[in-house]
């Protein structure tokens, strides 16, 4: 009997894709599709949110520093505030970022 040995990542990938292959696409209800994969690419039909919200708690800032903090903006708040170069604001995960904002530095 030989003893086990360890395969390189390139090995493994060239046995597997050698012995497995994909099975045949299905339609199937939505309800159904639970733990499944997409057989091809689905499009949202238009940009969910309709406006850019903050993946983190942070600043949102314009412009290169030193900022000054001129407010706060909180998640579920509706928002049509603006920043100017120099100017920053605190920003909540899911917060509308604010106008003229050109990135967010996360603080958490």
């Amino acid at each position: 009997m030989t003893p086990p040995h360890e395969l390189s990542w390139d090995q493994a990938r060239k046995i597997a894709g050698s012995v497995c292959r994909p099975l045949p696409d299905q339609r199937i209800p939505l309800e159904k599709s639970i733990d499944r994969t997409l057989a091809e690419n689905v499009y949202a039909l238009c940009d969910l949110p309709t406006y850019t919200t903050s993946a983190m708690d942070g600043f949102a800032l314009c412009g290169a520093g030193p900022w000054k903090i001129i407010g706060d903006i909180k998640a579920g708040q509706p928002s049509n505030l603006s920043i100017i170069s120099g100017e920053a604001m605190r920003i909540a995960t899911g917060a509308v970022v604010p106008e003229g904002a050109d990135t967010v530095v996360e603080w958490e």
